[in-house]
């Protein structure tokens, strides 16, 4: 009679301890699966990161040169108006 009880509880043993295996062979799956998408997570974010730096010196670039091309009109309408003003006062004479 212990002969059967000890057959089936080694039999009930190695079911648990195939279960288990099984659970730590999917918990490492998954746990694999996660880092590897943390990393492709991690990259993008580097590259978007970049992304915005490169495109936020554009912006600066683009801003710096409407800053500049607005002062130069700016100067060349005030000769504009200064040369208009020259002529005009000439002509009055």
């Amino acid at each position: 009679m212990h002969v059967i009880y000890w057959h089936i509880s080694f039999h009930i043993i190695f079911i648990i301890i195939a279960l288990l295996l099984h659970c730590r062979a999917t918990l490492d799956l998954n746990l694999r699966h996660v880092e590897s998408e943390m990393s492709t997570l991690r990259e993008q974010q580097s590259r978007l990161v970049r992304d915005k730096d490169i495109e936020l010196r554009r912006l600066k670039k683009a801003l710096q040169q409407l800053k500049s091309g607005t002062e130069s009109l700016q100067a060349v309408q005030l000769t504009q108006r200064n040369k208009h003003a020259e002529v005009t006062a000439a002509g009055t004479f």
